[in-house]
């Protein structure tokens, strides 16, 4: 969710969308952290400004979103 959503916010659509989401997951499962530290740098290369905390923010809500999603609490 957040890799889609970042992907959207960098102007991709359709396949370029998905493909932006699949390498922000893979960012994270390479290092912790790394999601975030690469939606920071896309948007910091996009001149897109957006701070840690607003990261943070997000993450928590696309979190929720996908427990609402599976049905979990």
């Amino acid at each position: 969710l957040m890799g889609l959503w970042a992907a959207r916010e960098l102007g991709l659509e359709g396949e370029a969308a998905e493909s932006y989401a699949r390498s922000a997951v893979s960012a994270e499962l390479d290092k912790p952290g790394g999601l975030a530290r690469k939606v920071m740098a896309d948007f910091d290369e996009h001149g897109k400004r957006i701070t840690p905390d607003e990261i943070q923010k997000k993450l928590d809500e696309c979190m929720i979103e996908a427990r609402r999603q599976i049905g979990t609490p």
